[in-house]
């Protein structure tokens, strides 16, 4: 059983006017009040998306930058650890993605 995070936007009703020409070639002033609903749902492994891909990146390159302070390199552990972290927050995506085996 899944549970999905549902997300519920009204819009105002609004009164549309527009016109438009009958078949007999008459123009009519037309007056609709519309109250448009939308209904999203968001699976709940989605509500977290942004931990998944800020996280692993964010923490490597704080990782490969500390480690370049300690031996006083010239950044090449922040590159790497830019290139990691990206490789993890692809793994995640793609993770996330195809769980269960089927795409969303």
């Amino acid at each position: 059983m899944t549970s999905d995070i549902a997300i519920v936007t009204m819009t105002p009703i609004k009164n549309k006017s527009y016109t438009h020409i009958s078949e007999s070639g008459e123009v009519k002033l037309s007056t609709h009040k519309l109250s448009v609903k939308k209904h999203y749902t968001l699976p709940k492994e989605y509500a977290n998306l942004g931990i998944y891909l800020v996280v692993p990146l964010v923490s490597c390159i704080f990782i490969g930058r500390w480690i370049d302070i300690q031996f006083e390199s010239d950044g090449l552990y922040t590159m790497l650890g830019v290139l990691f972290g990206t490789i993890i927050m692809f793994y995640h995506l793609i993770k996330l993605y195809t769980q269960d085996g089927s795409a969303h």
